[in-house]
C-alpha cells in the first residue's frame, strides 16, 4: 500500500529552476504513480498501476489537492504512460501486450491498437512500453529498456525503441534512442509539439536522473528505411544489418557504424539534471508539461508518491 500525500509546501531554487514539491493529504492507494496528465481544468489525472489498476482523477481545492474520482480500469491491464483528452477520454499503453487503449470515462477500452511492430515482442519482463504522448493525431510511446532481441545478451545495450501511431493514416514509424548507459529506465515521455518531446530517463541505483529534449525531425524512420546491402528484414527480429538486430550491430561496431546504412537515432539534449537540483526520490516515473516552461514529476519509489513542480526547465 502506498500513500499519495498532496499539499502545496514550499519552493526550492536551483539556479534558473524553481522547484515546489505537492505532498498530498493521506490516502492509501495500491500501486501507485505511474503516470501523470493535466485535466485542462487545474487538476491531475494520476495512473495508478497496481493489482487493481486505476485512473485518478485530482482536484485542486484551495492549497490542497484531493482525490474526487476513481476509475477502475480492468485488472489483467499493466498500465504505464497516460495521457488525458479534453472529452474524457483517455488513452494509455499496455506494457504487458505493447498496444495503445483507448479508455472511455468510465474505464471501458473503447479501442485497442496492436500488431505495432513484430520486435516489440522481444521485450524483457516489465521493460515494455513506460511512457506515451500525443501532438494531434500522433500516439508516441518509449520503450523502457534495450530489448531481448535476439536474446538476454541485447539487454546489454543502450539501444532502445520509440514507437509513432499516426491515428489517422494507421502508419507505424519507429526511431532509435540511445540511452546514456546500458541498462537505464526511459521513464516516461511528454510531446512538445512538432515532433519534440522530454524524456525522463533515470538508473536504478539513485544515481542518475535527467531529462532530456529529444527531436525526430531528422531522425530516422526503421519501418520505412529503404534497405541497402546486407539489410533484410525478419518477421521476429526486425530490422537486420550484417545479419544481426540493432541492438546486436550497436554493441559490436559501435553506433557512428549506423551511418553507413543512413540510420539516425533522435537528437538528444539535456535540460535538466534531477540530481543536482536535490530531487529527494530515487524513482521518478512520471512527467507531464504545465505550461511553457513548466513540468510536474511523480514518484513511485517509497511508501508515498509526492508531485513535484519545476518551473524554468525548458
Amino acid at each position: 500500500m502506498r500513500i499519495l500525500l498532496i499539499m502545496l509546501c514550499f519552493s526550492l531554487v536551483f539556479g534558473d529552476v524553481k522547484m515546489k514539491k505537492a505532498n498530498i493529504s493521506y490516502e492509501k492507494i495500491s500501486g501507485f504513480g505511474s503516470a501523470i496528465s493535466p485535466d485542462f481544468f487545474g487538476g491531475f489525472y494520476l495512473l495508478s498501476d497496481g493489482k487493481s489498476p486505476a485512473i485518478l482523477h485530482l482536484k485542486k481545492q484551495n492549497d490542497t489537492f484531493i482525490i474526487d474520482k476513481k476509475i477502475k480500469l480492468k485488472s489483467t491491464l499493466d498500465p504505464e504512460g497516460l495521457v488525458a483528452l479534453n472529452d474524457g477520454t483517455f488513452w494509455i499503453c499496455d506494457e504487458k501486450k505493447m498496444r495503445f487503449l483507448k479508455i472511455n470515462s468510465h474505464g471501458k477500452i473503447i479501442k485497442s491498437i496492436d500488431n505495432l511492430s513484430h520486435e516489440l515482442k522481444n521485450i524483457a519482463k516489465n521493460k515494455g512500453f513506460e511512457g506515451l504522448s500525443k501532438d494531434k493525431s500522433k500516439l508516441t510511446a518509449i520503450v523502457q529498456s534495450s530489448l531481448k532481441n535476439p536474446n538476454k545478451k541485447a539487454q546489454k545495450s543502450d539501444l532502445t525503441r520509440i514507437i509513432s501511431f499516426d491515428l489517422k493514416s494507421n502508419k507505424i514509424a519507429q526511431y532509435l534512442y540511445r540511452q546514456e548507459k546500458p541498462k537505464h529506465s526511459n521513464s516516461d515521455m511528454v510531446s512538445l509539439g512538432h515532433n519534440e518531446f522530454l524524456v525522463l530517463e533515470r538508473d536504478n541505483k539513485n544515481k542518475f536522473a535527467k531529462i532530456f529534449k529529444i527531436s525526430l525531425k531528422n531522425a530516422t524512420d526503421i519501418n520505412s528505411i529503404s534497405l541497402l546491402k546486407n539489410m533484410t528484414k525478419h518477421d521476429k527480429y526486425g530490422l537486420l544489418i550484417e545479419g544481426k538486430t540493432l541492438e546486436e550491430f550497436v554493441m559490436k561496431n559501435g553506433w557512428k557504424a549506423l551511418k553507413k546504412y543512413n540510420i539516425k537515432a533522435v537528437k538528444k539534449t539535456q535540460m535538466l539534471d534531477l540530481k543536482r537540483i536535490n530531487y529527494p526520490h530515487k524513482k521518478p516515473e512520471g512527467i507531464c508539461l504545465m505550461d511553457e516552461n513548466s513540468i510536474a514529476i511523480i514518484n513511485d519509489d517509497e511508501d508515498f508518491t509526492q508531485i513535484y513542480f519545476l518551473k524554468g526547465v525548458l
